[in-house]
């Protein structure tokens, strides 16, 4: 069981407050980015496909940096499950 802090979090995910299921995550513009809001409703496969390899090349990069090996195969993986998505519906 975590305990929780003075904010509401739990230890367990840092003292943060979790978000609602309903809340939405910031928009790849919101975060400073020039990609197009794929969080919208009518963001095609396509377009969610290859923002998420794209976040994913980011995460595999810095596992490679910090010789996390299995991280790295892992996204690796995913990174090809998300071209694969794109190649197949385009």
């Amino acid at each position: 069981m975590a305990a929780l802090t003075k904010s509401g979090g739990s230890k367990r995910n840092g003292g943060a407050k979790s978000r609602s299921a309903g809340a939405k995550e910031p928009s790849a513009s919101a975060e400073g980015g020039s990609r197009q809001d794929v969080t919208r409703q009518d963001a095609s496969r396509q377009e969610v496909a290859d923002h998420i390899a794209s976040m994913l090349e980011s995460m595999r990069r810095l596992a490679h940096q910090k010789d996390m090996s299995l991280l790295y195969f892992l996204i690796g993986a995913a990174v090809e499950e998300a071209n694969a998505e794109k190649a197949s519906r385009a």
